[in-house]
């Protein structure tokens, strides 16, 4: 690992802070926690429900979690979430064109508190890595099938909805060093608290990242220089209403290279990302509330490529929205509307606006059962009406284990980018549509094992992709396409165990099937792997604390071409092992070997056009250390 001077004198000096402070302060770590059977989650119907009686397969992964693993992004961050497969190119640079798959399907919807923050006019894309303020989350809560009738055409492969934490009472200040491998550094100061019905956060992240080696000591070339600031203010006037404002901040200067066959290939870019977010909570009476929404996302990304010139891709996203929750009795029913309005200023200043209205009604019909059915309508403006229906059973076997069956439709209008990119695009594309049913079990054995097993089977017709026509002028030439219909089937299952109060353990498997068709592949072209396998141990005594994780891809193999395996290999396992000691109250020092095993590997291939080894090597071994210093 190679840290500057100025770290080392940063980080020698906290910890002497640490040493000599220590006696003055005892301070236990807390015992290992996971999510139990009743956490209480909304992303599965919008309301406050525990996730054992979710008619969905919902996993939850605490901010606590993420904070103890130090991760840098949400990226990084849903690593550790079984059945999320991401297909990333490298740390940086390539933030567009990454890709986050659920249940094999890349319309993700990715929320923070609720409101959007994909961006369909890109083709869907997710700004994982321009999420950096990990301290103000509270949970992530991840949805794992369609879920269209609440949430819009996005919503195919699943939900990931960013819960952010309420401040508490008081002032504190946190004051964050790390540094570590490929001259990585990160500085980080957030100031957060409550005064009487007001509260607040604040933050600022700088964050430096260098060039790094893979397993194989390769150095490919990168750079990223980012700035990420948020701010949140809420004031709960009185206890029936809540407003809160939040905004974030994201810039960035990132330099990155091409696949291994052309890693001399540099470009240079920058990053822009904007986020504002607006909620009224109202609470009307016993029965009745509501939440309003308004928000605002732009983001804008320019490059300079010294073969194919400059490019640029600037997107602005507004949406307002109002929810109304009704429950008395057996009901618990929601409705609402949501307005979205996307602009591609790059793409000819195109914009396509949705209108939509959805409701649903969890209906206790007997003592253990819950219908719920519900239906969204939305109307496109380039494509017209659309409803999308759903209906799900629940049973309560007993009050250990929870069965449901759900049916959902969707739709999924295309992106202005696939309709009206240069070069790319095709006007004459249609709207995906199609189904899904899920099948699942919750079961709690006892309060130190739970868990849960589900299984899917979607159809989609129309399913757009892109589709390659190479030409001897442009080897690269193609254009978007209703390339097929497309069938897809899984199933997954999770387990937690606590072993005392020191020790737990966790594992979920997910299978995957995406079926070949005329144009693809199974499995996206063998990008999505058919066997996967997510698992950790935590630790936690005293002051110490440490969390070893695994996920293990198998049966990936990539787009078959005559140019030889599109990957290093077909199946692998990549393991990180973090720790924590907190000195005492005020001092925590950390650190983490991320690739542990230095597993040479990539998710991200150009073999088909570039020729054999041509893909995008991912990170070998690698390691942080820092200091958080709290006031």
């Amino acid at each position: 690992m190679k840290v500057t001077m100025k770290q080392r004198i940063a980080i020698t000096t906290l910890a002497a802070l640490a040493a000599t402070t220590s006696s003055i302060w005892a301070v236990d770590a807390n015992s290992v926690e996971y999510p139990d059977f009743d956490t209480l989650v909304v992303t599965g119907t919008r309301t406050e429900e525990p996730v054992s009686k979710v008619p969905a397969n919902v996993s939850v992964v605490t901010g606590k979690e993420l904070q103890d693993r130090h991760v840098t992004n949400m990226e990084e961050a849903l690593r550790t979430v079984p059945g999320v497969y991401q297909q990333v190119s490298a740390p940086a640079g390539y933030e567009s064109s990454n890709a986050i798959r659920i249940n094999g399907s890349n319309n993700v919807q990715y929320l923070v508190d609720g409101l959007s923050m994909t961006m369909p006019n890109i083709g869907y894309f997710t700004p994982l890595q321009t999420f950096q303020n990990i301290g103000s989350i509270d949970r992530v809560e991840v949805l794992k099938g369609a879920a269209s009738s609440l949430y819009g055409s996005n919503a195919v492969g699943g939900v990931i909805n960013v819960i952010t934490a309420k401040p508490q009472e008081g002032m504190k200040t946190k004051v964050r060093l790390m540094g570590g491998s490929y001259n990585q550094e990160q500085y980080g100061i957030a100031n957060e608290g409550r005064q009487g019905n007001v509260y607040w956060r604040a933050s600022y992240v700088k964050d430096h990242m260098g060039d790094f080696k893979d397993a194989r000591g390769q150095r490919i070339t990168q750079s990223n220089h980012s700035h990420t600031g948020s701010f949140m203010v809420g004031d709960e006037i009185d206890k029936n209403n809540d407003v809160r404002l939040a905004y974030d901040s994201y810039r960035a200067n990132v330099t990155y290279a091409d696949s291994m066959r052309n890693l001399n290939h540099i470009r240079n870019g920058h990053r822009k990302y904007d986020s504002f977010r607006a909620v009224w909570d109202n609470r009307i009476n016993d029965n009745w509330k509501h939440s309003l929404h308004v928000g605002r996302n732009e983001y804008d990304t320019r490059d300079n490529d010294p073969t194919y010139g400059a490019s640029a891709l600037k997107v602005r996203g507004v949406q307002v929205g109002d929810q109304v929750t009704y429950t008395k009795g057996k009901h618990t029913a929601v409705g609402g509307f949501e307005w979205e309005q996307y602009k591609a200023m790059t793409v000819n200043n195109k914009k396509v606006t949705n209108m939509a209205y959805y409701i649903q009604d969890a209906y206790k019909i007997a003592p253990k059962w819950t219908l719920t059915p519900g239906l969204r309508l939305d109307h496109h403006s380039a494509f017209g009406t659309h409803t999308s229906p759903h209906m799900s059973v629940g049973y309560d076997v007993n009050d250990k284990t929870n069965v449901y069956v759900a049916y959902n439709r969707f739709f999924v209008a295309p992106s202005a980018y696939q309709l009206y990119a240069p070069f790319y695009g095709n006007a004459n594309l249609k709207p995906e549509q199609g189904y899904e049913w899920s099948a699942g079990v919750h079961h709690s054995w006892n309060q130190s094992l739970s868990g849960t097993a589900s299984v899917f089977a979607r159809k989609t017709t129309d399913k757009i992709g892109y589709v390659a026509h190479p030409t001897a002028a442009n080897p690269y030439a193609g254009a978007y396409e209703n390339v097929n219909n497309e069938k897809a089937y899984g199933f997954s299952a999770d387990l937690q165990k606590k072993m005392g109060a020191d020790w737990a353990t966790r594992i979920g498997y997910t299978y995957t099937n995406v079926k070949a068709s005329a144009k693809s592949a199974a499995n996206i072209d063998g990008y999505v792997p058919k066997h996967e396998i997510v698992t950790g141990v935590d630790y936690a005594h005293n002051k110490w604390d440490a969390h070893f994780d695994m996920r293990i891809a198998a049966n990936r193999r990539g787009p078959v071409s005559a140019n030889g395996p599109a990957f290093p290999r077909n199946s692998y396992a990549v393991a990180n092992l973090s720790a924590n000691y907190q000195a005492n109250e005020n001092v925590k020092i950390f650190g983490a070997v991320n690739n542990l095993f230095d597993t040479y590997y990539a998710e991200a291939t150009n073999v088909s056009y570039g020729g054999t080894g041509d893909w995008w090597s991912m990170p070998g071994r690698n390691y942080r250390l820092g200091v958080e210093l709290s006031f």
